[in-house]
């Protein structure tokens, strides 16, 4: 149980602190309703990513023994602060540009973790899927992240191929830093 207590104030924190960083210059909830409404690839995504976590969650309160405390725990919760890190440091120096597609005019971001990957944010979502799925069920582990890792690439893939389209700068900006992961990909 107190996994998904970890994971609860981790989420609560977390967002807290996005939030706040946020509202001073997007409404959040108008244009994640609005993204969801111009943009399959950012419903599919989220769909896949959270049916995959409620799947861990449900595995773990029905097929565990929730009470077990291991050692091996720790890298698991390591990984939800290496992710929560990266996307405040994403999220931080993106601010108005946070959704490409909608709203005014956005500009490339290249200051931060930006300098080095273009999509920190989905690599947040790949790290923290892994630390919650880690925690919570290791043994369906890949059943559950390889649908997370394919929506993740599928949704990088489609925003890439926007911001091509709508910024002549990103082709040189994409040729110096890495998509997802530093140095390899």
């Amino acid at each position: 149980m107190y996994k998904l207590i970890i994971i609860t104030i981790y989420t609560i924190i977390f967002y807290f602190l996005c939030y706040k960083i946020t509202s001073k210059t997007i409404n959040m909830t108008t244009e994640t309703i609005n993204m969801f409404k111009t943009d399959f690839y950012t419903s599919m995504y989220f769909i896949v990513v959270f049916i995959c976590l409620l799947i861990s969650i449900v595995h773990y309160l029905f097929y565990t023994n929730y009470w077990l405390i291991n050692i091996f725990d720790i890298f698991p919760v390591l990984l939800l602060i290496i992710s929560g890190l990266i996307e405040y440091n994403a999220i931080y120096n993106l601010k108005e540009n946070y959704y490409p597609q909608i709203g005014p005019e956005k500009r490339i971001v290249k200051t931060g973790v930006y300098r080095i990957i273009r999509h920190p944010i989905y690599l947040c979502a790949i790290l923290l899927s892994s630390g919650i799925i880690l925690l919570l069920s290791k043994n369906i582990y890949f059943y559950l992240i390889i649908p997370v890792i394919i929506a993740v690439v599928i949704k990088v893939e489609h925003e890439d191929n926007y911001l091509l389209k709508k910024h002549k700068s990103y082709k040189k900006y994409k040729n110096k830093t890495y998509k997802l992961i530093p140095f390899i990909y």
